[in-house]
C-alpha cells in the first residue's frame, strides 16, 4: 500500500484521503485492534492509519511494571501476534 493514509475496514487495510482518515481517527471504533488486562497493567493495539514505515499499528501498555512500553507494527497479523506476546510476557512476570 503506496499511500500515506489508510483506514482499517472489517480486518482490511483501505487506502483514504487525510479528510476521509481523519473522520475514521477520530470516530471509528475498528482502530482499537486489542485490549487486554493483566494484572494492574492495560494493554492496547490500535491502527494509526498513517503510513510512516512500520507504524500502521502501535501497543501501548498502560501501568504495571512495563508502562509505557510501546512497539509498532506493519500488518494487523503482526501486531495482533506482538499484542498476545506482550500480554504473556506481562502475565508471566506476576506468576
Amino acid at each position: 500500500m503506496s499511500d500515506q493514509y489508510c483506514i482499517l475496514r472489517d480486518g482490511e487495510l483501505i487506502a483514504a484521503s487525510p479528510l476521509e482518515w481523519a473522520r475514521w481517527f477520530e470516530t471509528s471504533a475498528e482502530r482499537l485492534v486489542a485490549r487486554s488486562e493483566v494484572g494492574d497493567a492495560e494493554i492496547t493495539t490500535l491502527c494509526m492509519g498513517m503510513m510512516p514505515p512500520g507504524a500502521l499499528f502501535k501497543t501501548v501498555i498502560y501501568g504495571g511494571r512495563f508502562h509505557g512500553q510501546t512497539e509498532c507494527y506493519s500488518t494487523l497479523e503482526a501486531a495482533m501476534f506482538g499484542h498476545e506476546r506482550l500480554f504473556g510476557k506481562i502475565e508471566s512476570e506476576q506468576s
